[in-house]
């Protein structure tokens, strides 16, 4: 009876042996083989900045192909400030953390005289975003709060994620 016990834990751990160098390898092949992304340059992408007469760069990744699609390559590593960008991640971040509900939440205006009429009234997601609101994002940053945006900014690997400015 014990050399049948026996036999049956050697057969089980065989068997998880066996799984976990299969896994191992699996693992190891799959690093050691993946590929790195191709990369192709695309000059055409400049008649986009040429007919505003701005210099920029872009890059596209597309996921389905595993390829880098680059304009102006030798500027996109340059660090600039992200301007009036950042509304983009910071509205989707108000949008992600519940702070927005939807585009047509209204922040209500402090009745601090902006020099611009258009930012002087109370503003829904869509206006504070057409009119580059900064007193709407600033007031979304602050309600999202500096740990959550943190996280949210080094979740989308935005930029170098650093929040110490505040939020004005």
């Amino acid at each position: 009876m014990s050399s049948i016990y026996n036999l049956k834990i050697s057969q089980y751990l065989f068997s998880i042996v066996k799984f976990v160098i299969i896994i191992f390898l699996t693992l190891l092949f799959s690093n050691t083989f993946a590929q790195s992304p191709a990369e192709e340059l695309r000059d055409d992408f400049g008649k986009y900045y040429e007919q505003y007469d701005v210099d920029g760069s872009a890059v596209v990744y597309d996921e389905k192909n595993n390829k880098y699609y680059f304009y102006n390559k030798a500027q996109y590593t340059e660090m600039f400030t992200p301007a009036s960008t950042f509304k983009i991640c910071n509205s989707l971040i108000g949008l992600e953390t519940g702070v927005i509900k939807d585009e047509n939440f209204v922040i209500k205006w402090d009745g601090v005289d902006r020099g611009r009429p258009e930012w002087n009234k109370d503003q829904d997601m869509k206006s504070a975003f057409r009119n580059s609101t900064v007193w709407y994002y600033q007031e979304m940053a602050r309600r999202v709060g500096g740990e959550r945006m943190k996280h949210w900014l080094e979740k989308a690997n935005y930029g170098n994620r650093d929040t110490l400015g505040g939020t004005g």
